[in-house]
């Protein structure tokens, strides 16, 4: 990275940052908020569910309850994976010759630059976005987009505005 733009110390949550070669490496832990209406609704058709799997399959009382909580703690826990998923850590690394952007690689010659706004994380090439990280904390989006810039060589053009 060039001293003239150095991003600073890294923040202290939801980032752990190391140098690497002639770059640095990040782990980002995404904190998406939780949508509670849409889970207290899904819970609810969960249970419906449930009611009517457990009206299906047995007359007893006893056993109808059970596959009712059965089947409603199964859909329930069915309907929070794919939010768990975005709370897996997501990888950044960034040398001279290419940025890692969690499982994509960008050539460093393709790169224009980064952009946070808010709980976005966005690199940035010639023609707009090449790939974004959403629900980061905004410190976080904030000093990976000045050490993306910092790690860009010298004389790289902005991009131009994206067509409105």
């Amino acid at each position: 990275m060039s001293g003239s733009r150095d991003p600073g110390p890294p923040p202290a949550k939801g980032l752990v940052v190391r140098p690497d070669g002639d770059g640095f490496h990040a782990r980002i832990w995404p904190r998406p908020k939780p949508p509670w209406a849409s889970w207290a609704a899904g819970v609810f058709m969960a249970g419906a569910v449930g009611v009517v799997l457990a009206l299906a399959v047995t007359r007893d009382l006893d056993e109808g309850i059970q596959v009712a909580i059965a089947a409603t703690i199964f859909l329930s826990l069915l309907g929070l994976a794919p939010f768990l998923v975005r709370h897996a850590p997501v990888e950044l690394a960034v040398d001279d010759h290419q940025v890692y952007w969690n499982g994509d690689r960008f050539p460093m010659s393709a790169v224009r630059g980064a952009r946070a706004d808010g709980q976005v994380l966005e690199l940035l090439g010639d023609y707009g976005a090449l790939a974004r990280f959403e629900h980061l904390a905004p410190d976080v989006a904030g000093w990976l987009a000045a050490a993306i810039l910092a790690s860009l060589p010298e004389g790289v053009p902005e991009p131009p505005l994206p067509l409105e």
